[in-house]
């Protein structure tokens, strides 16, 4: 099964990887939905494939600072995002 978000498709196994029960399981989809594709590439790298920030700025060709940047402006989406729908 995949989950069509923005466009773009969400792998099952990275909600999977998100969440273990259907409460989360919803809460992870909605957050994973409010995400740009290349927010959640970095959360698939990151979290499923356990992937390094150094190995990820290697891989995608920019700075590992820039990428810690981005990784922190996206880990305070995920919390505006979390806050605004009442998740946590």
């Amino acid at each position: 099964m995949r989950i069509q978000a923005n466009e773009t498709e969400l792998s099952e196994d990275l909600l999977t990887e998100f969440a273990s029960d259907n409460d989360s399981r919803d809460i992870a989809e909605k957050i994973l939905a409010a995400l740009s594709a290349e927010d959640r590439e970095l959360l698939e790298m990151q979290f499923y494939k356990d992937m390094s920030l150094k190995d990820i700025s290697n891989k995608r060709n920019v700075s590992y600072a820039s990428l810690q940047r981005h990784n922190y402006r996206l880990l305070k989406k995920i919390k505006k995002i979390s806050e605004k729908n009442k998740i946590f």
